[in-house]
């Protein structure tokens, strides 16, 4: 394959700091979110153990010294301005300013040294062979899981259906975007669920600008600096259509920006894979009649799954609406409970077991069939439970969202995205093993 050996040219600060921020941000997260039981303590034990791991693995997989570690913990804590500069906004007074600025400060001198003295640490474990790792590939996977853990924050919001909790876009409520305040952030789970996704997307947009410039310095395979470059335009064009749909109180628009979002992972996903060296290996020959059959089934695979994702994306939208027709509710709930995931399972069964059974010589893609046969059959357990305990209709208005809806739901929701992926790493993997 024409392609420049992989080069880390950063690639592996890029990737361990947005994996480091990733799950800080979970912890923020679920230590902020209303009520808030976890003690403060608890976080900043978290934080200290993940900024050290950040900075030994650094150290450990990348070869990275002290320099390295402190370039990790600076990126990291750059990324979560994002975040911490909540504590800022609301017009607070200046000597309370003053004390928030001394905290931001001893955050960022303390990832610094942690994440130095972890990488310390790490180095003198390396060995060389792993100074070939492809950090390119595993930056390109953890700004997928970027995008994965978004969606889930959507889902949570549809869920708890809080499109609506926050006014406003680019200055909800007043404010600016990342300035939104935590206190008003705090007043409700519907608040929180919402302009937390709004901040997902944010870190989502800075994760697929440095995999495209990246890729644009250290890739030969222009189709892939270019399908990066679309990516980047598909997210902006998701965070427009996501801002569009508060200011405009639009329900289509919320539908077409909840289906848009799997697609956009999906995209993702073949990037990942093709920056992987599994892509660029050798391979033994396989009938080309037979992958241009399974290359056609994918594209059919992903077509029908696209068609479940819709179905169900306007079922959680029009569901909560009194105004929507009972028969259109209905259709749409039976269309995609029944039809459309009978259909749908009977398809990722016939792929799936297709690349799991006719690939032996071809790991890779049976281990995409493996996966299908897999992740449908958890998602047939998830579709079962939303389907017992979403209202069929509009609930009561003294009826509480259940915790258990919210989860099933959201889980549901991913788990089709991740169907969806598949399905175009099924594609991409047929037509990748044509070209040898």
């Amino acid at each position: 394959m024409d392609r420049k050996p992989d080069s880390s040219k950063g690639a592996d600060v890029l990737a361990i700091s947005f994996a480091t921020t990733l799950l800080m941000w979970i912890v923020f997260y679920g230590a902020a979110i209303p009520p808030g039981q976890i003690a403060v303590w608890i976080v900043a034990v978290a934080v200290g153990v993940l900024l050290t791991a950040a900075g030994y693995a650094a150290g450990l997989f990348a070869g990275r010294g002290v320099w390295g570690g402190a370039s990790v913990g600076v990126a990291v804590t750059a990324l979560n301005l994002l975040i911490l500069l909540s504590l800022i906004g609301g017009g607070k007074p200046q000597e309370e300013m003053g004390r928030i600025a001394v905290w931001l400060t001893g955050f960022l001198i303390t990832a610094v040294v942690l994440s130095a003295v972890g990488a310390m640490v790490g180095r003198r474990s390396f060995r060389a062979g792993r100074a070939t790792a492809n950090w390119t590939a595993r930056f390109a996977w953890v700004t997928a899981a970027t995008v994965l853990l978004m969606l889930v924050a959507g889902g949570l919001v549809t869920g708890l259906e809080a499109g609506l909790a926050v006014e406003g876009w680019l200055r909800p409520e007043g404010h600016l975007l990342i300035l939104f305040p935590l206190e008003l952030m705090r007043r409700d789970v519907g608040t929180f669920v919402e302009h937390a996704h709004r901040l997902w997307g944010l870190l989502v947009g800075l994760a697929t600008i440095m995999l495209m410039v990246h890729l644009w310095i250290v890739e030969r395979r222009r189709w892939i600096c270019w399908l990066a470059t679309a990516l980047v335009g598909a997210v902006i064009v998701q965070g427009t259509l996501g801002g569009t749909r508060v200011t405009e109180d639009s329900t289509a628009l919320a539908i077409i920006h909840g289906i848009f979002g799997h697609v956009v992972l999906s995209v993702l996903v073949v990037i990942a894979a093709a920056t992987g060296r599994a892509w660029s290996g050798d391979y033994a020959i396989t009938s080309g009649r037979v992958l241009r059959t399974d290359a056609i089934l994918g594209w059919w695979l992903g077509a029908m799954i696209l068609g479940q994702i819709t179905l169900g994306t306007v079922f959680r939208h029009l569901q909560p609406l009194p105004e929507t027709p009972t028969a259109l509710l209905m259709g749409v709930l039976h269309g995609h409970s029944f039809v459309g995931s009978a259909l749908v399972v009977l398809m990722v069964l016939l792929c799936g077991l297709r690349a799991w059974g006719r690939y032996a010589d071809q790991p890779v893609f049976r281990r995409v069939g493996i996966a299908l046969v897999h992740t449908v059959s958890l998602q047939v357990l998830l579709g079962f439970g939303s389907f017992m305990v979403v209202p069929r209709g509009p609930r009561d208005p003294s009826d509480a969202i259940t915790l258990l809806e919210v989860l099933l739901t959201t889980a549901h929701q991913a788990t089709g995205a991740v169907l969806l992926a598949l399905s175009a790493l099924l594609v991409a993997w047929g037509m990748r093993l044509q070209k040898r």
